[in-house]
């Protein structure tokens, strides 16, 4: 490959890049506002927000969970906000005992109650994690917000009309990973101008 096949090539990963942004805006962002509204909402309700996904899905349920607990752009007081992911000795013990796809039931038993949200993320829709969180959290009281891709796969199948999925439209997981994080950030800034009126620039 030429270094101008090369640059070419470069450029039009970035075009494409924008184009899935926009692509994923225009037909998420009534799902979007629900979803930061549904956030506030149990934040301001004494409620908190519980995080998780697998593999690279996984790393922005913690960005987001993080970015709650912390901050995001300025300082203002902490949000009630963890990730289910990274507990490597409590996914070990539950896979041991029972199974795999207990790691994330198996704590929102325990962790999650009435009023809080689970906010999951799934490339695939199909891992049976996933899908067993989101029924125990139903069983829990808990609303969920479903960040899913492709035809939304399992998960989608067991969501409720309470609950809110926000199924980016690509097939690319590149691209699908690129729009989860820019919905974290799109979260993360306006659970803050919700609550605290901070008006973030990007």
């Amino acid at each position: 490959m030429s270094e101008s096949e090369l640059d070419q090539r470069i450029i039009e990963q970035f075009v494409n890049s924008i184009e899935s942004a926009q692509q994923t805006v225009s037909e998420l962002a009534p799902s979007i506002e629900e979803a930061c509204s549904a956030m506030v909402e149990t934040l301001l309700g004494d409620g908190k927000i519980i995080t998780c996904g697998n593999g690279l899905a996984g790393l922005e349920a913690q960005r987001l969970s993080t970015v709650l607990l912390n901050r995001f752009e300025r300082d203002r007081p902490s949000l009630p906000a963890f990730n289910l992911t990274t507990d490597t000795i409590a996914h070990t013990a539950i896979a041991a005992t029972y199974q795999f796809n207990q790691i994330y039931a198996k704590q929102l038993e325990a962790l999650g109650h009435e009023n809080d949200v689970l906010v999951i993320f799934s490339v695939s829709g199909r891992s049976a994690n996933l899908v067993n969180a989101v029924t125990t959290a139903h069983d829990r009281g808990m609303r969920v917000i479903a960040l899913t891709a492709r035809d939304g796969g399992n998960v989608a199948s067991v969501l409720t009309d309470s609950d809110i999925e926000l199924r980016v439209p690509h097939d690319r997981a590149p691209l699908i990973h690129e729009s989860f994080h820019m919905l974290v950030n799109c979260f993360a800034s306006n659970v803050d101008h919700l609550l605290f009126g901070f008006d973030e620039e990007f």
